[in-house]
């Protein structure tokens, strides 16, 4: 399907009555969408995409999708209904989790989370075992650390939320400060050995 990319916003928000996905025969323009500076991290970007469907029936139309909506656009092409939505991509991980039990601990006399935990049963290459997951206790796996972000508890439905980042160059912090060590040992042998064959030459 010929899909025509006419501007891709990395932050965004809809104007107008309505937010949802929708098409309109107007010029991209700020009632549809409206651009917004990128955030610093970009999970809290809003992206926007308009488009339009060549040689669709609905064709010089703008399509308006955004990615905050989980609305989706339908329409017809060729004797087919196909459907258009926006939605953050999908990066397979390196590993299974299933959460086993959810903890959370308020403040004595209140609703308020002091502390909020998950124990995971994570499994993949040379792992398989329990881990717990804590607001200060990240679970790191080869390139990927595992935050404890959010929560939802619904009778006894409970449900926990990872932020999750990937940062492949995690062990070289670990490696320079290692060379770092190894260089100041180098450089300290070397004096040290100078000094000794210094002394032992003065005392001929």
């Amino acid at each position: 399907i010929p899909v025509i990319i006419a501007r891709v916003y990395e932050n965004a928000a809809a104007t107008g009555k309505n937010n949802g996905p929708r098409m309109t025969n107007q010029q991209p323009s700020n009632d549809s969408v409206v651009e917004l500076a990128p955030e610093k991290d970009p999970s809290k970007n809003a992206p926007a995409v308009i488009c339009a469907i060549e040689g669709a029936p609905s064709a010089g139309s703008r399509i308006v999708l955004l990615g905050t909506q989980k609305n989706t656009f339908s329409f017809a092409y060729n004797n087919g209904m196909y459907t258009l939505s926006l939605q953050p991509k999908r990066i397979p991980l390196p590993l299974s989790i299933k959460l086993v039990d959810f903890i959370k601990e308020d403040y004595a006399g209140t609703d308020m989370a002091r502390d909020y935990k998950s124990r995971i049963y994570a499994s993949g290459e040379n792992l398989d075992r329990e881990v717990v997951v804590s607001m200060n206790r990240p679970f790191r796996y080869k390139a990927f650390t595992f935050f404890q972000s959010s929560y939802s508890q619904e009778g006894n439905r409970e449900a926990s939320t990872f932020a999750v980042v990937e940062n492949p160059a995690r062990q070289l912090p670990y490696i320079a400060s290692f060379l770092i060590m190894a260089g100041l040992l180098v450089h300290f042998c070397i004096q040290l050995i100078a000094g000794i064959r210094h002394s032992q030459g003065n005392k001929r």
